[in-house]
């Protein structure tokens, strides 16, 4: 049985996979608490630019997906060096 945080989750990211075709050339910055987090394929191209590890996370039936995450205080010095490298950066608040 799935627990309330596993179907949030899982929520989320049928909202991510329903903004990512909307939106393919944007990477997706979603704030959690005190950080921000990215899932999937943005999780990798956030990883690899910021260098920062990236993770796995099992989300109920969807499997195991890449996520990374950095401090909210870190936006300030991350998001220009995202802008920077190209990327389109889309930042969504997690309710």
């Amino acid at each position: 049985m799935e627990t309330n945080n596993q179907n949030q989750e899982k929520s989320l990211l049928e909202s991510y996979n329903w903004m990512k075709s909307k939106h393919p050339d944007a990477v997706f910055l979603f704030r959690s608490g005190d950080s921000y987090e990215a899932y999937k394929g943005d999780a990798e191209r956030i990883g690899h630019t910021l260098s920062i590890g990236v993770s796995k996370e099992s989300v109920g039936d969807m499997g195991t997906i890449p996520v990374v995450s950095f401090p909210m205080a870190d936006l300030d010095v991350n998001l220009p060096k995202l802008i920077r490298k190209g990327l389109r950066v889309a930042i969504c608040d997690k309710r």
